[in-house]
């Protein structure tokens, strides 16, 4: 880990080689972009390569020539002039099936290898296969065969479709690793950053794992605060029997001195286990003797008749 410096009082500053994910992702972000780029410019350069070689002219010379047709296809028929279908050289064509040319209301244009072309009527075949196609002299006017330009055009629209599409991907995944490793290494720096003073960790009560306030100690006894539960979870005994360590209802706590005269506490009964009369007064012979006086005198026992010799009953009362 590297060092960490104190930027201001209670504020630290994270070092970012500490911090992960780490910032290398971010070379590999933009390596997959760089990728996905010189893919979709090779694709783009090798389509255009083709397109440029889409026409695919075969020139129509004086005698016999072979041509390659696909049934259903459409093909042109070009000249190095502006001609019009009139000029077209007197050919025989023969094969698999029939060779049919027609006029063309479209306008094409292209120039290879220094010489320009026009196109100037158009051939279908019922069947595909080679022809042979035997011309006379064309004298100084030179006719071929080739594809049409349309078709040739949408495959430069396709080629064009390629790189951006390649462009465009590449971009998107990079710029999604980016947002991700960025969002990563945010909450790692926060994780990072020790908890403030007076906040306790994510997960525990308010005050937990703080120490007590100046002064304060704890019960005797180990008992629990007023209004807690005792340690462990379990309730309070039945009837109101205090928990270990504490003492009775009015019993004196530990290290008090007993009260004056020797009187049991408040709401004690006396010893011998006998209630106080009514009115709160001792009895006589509880009542404490002050210095100087007599003994006071007691009172004689009652005793009760017993039965009358003979064993019969006790003479009643009238």
């Amino acid at each position: 880990m590297s060092q960490q410096s104190a930027a201001s009082p209670g504020r630290t500053t994270i070092s970012p080689a500490d911090l992960r994910p780490r910032r290398r992702w971010y070379f590999v972000a933009l390596g997959v972009f760089l990728v996905c780029t010189a893919i979709g410019v090779g694709l783009f350069v090798w389509q255009i390569g083709k397109v440029a070689d889409g026409v695919n002219l075969q020139e129509l010379s004086a005698g016999s020539n072979r041509v390659k047709m696909t049934a259903g296809k459409e093909k042109g028929i070009y000249a190095t002039g502006r001609v019009d279908r009139s000029s077209l050289p007197r050919c025989l064509p023969s094969g698999p099936g029939k060779w049919n040319v027609g006029p063309v209301t479209t306008t094409e244009t292209f120039t290879t290898d220094g010489t320009t072309w026009y196109l100037v009527a158009k051939v279908t075949v019922t069947k595909s296969g080679t022809y042979t196609v035997t011309c006379a002299s064309t004298g100084a006017t030179r006719f071929a065969v080739g594809n049409r330009l349309g078709g040739v055009f949408l495959g430069g629209l396709g080629a064009v479709g390629m790189l951006f599409g390649l462009v465009l991907l590449g971009a998107l995944i990079a710029g999604t690793m980016a947002i991700v490793v960025l969002a990563r290494r945010i909450g790692h720096k926060k994780r990072l950053q020790p908890t403030p003073a007076g906040f306790a960790p994510a997960g525990m009560p308010p005050g937990a794992g703080m120490p007590p306030p100046g002064g304060w100690m704890p019960p005797p006894g180990g008992a629990p605060p007023g209004g807690m539960p005792p340690p462990g979870g379990m309730p309070p005994p039945p009837g109101g029997m205090p928990a270990a360590g504490m003492p009775a209802a009015g019993m004196p706590a530990a290290g008090m001195p007993p009260p004056p005269g020797g009187m049991p506490p408040a709401g004690m009964p006396p010893s011998g286990g006998t209630p106080p009369p009514p009115g709160g007064m001792p009895p006589p012979s509880a009542q404490p003797q002050q210095p100087g006086q007599p003994p006071a005198p007691q009172p004689p026992a009652q005793q009760q008749p017993g039965p009358p010799p003979g064993g019969g009953e006790p003479p009643r009362s009238p």
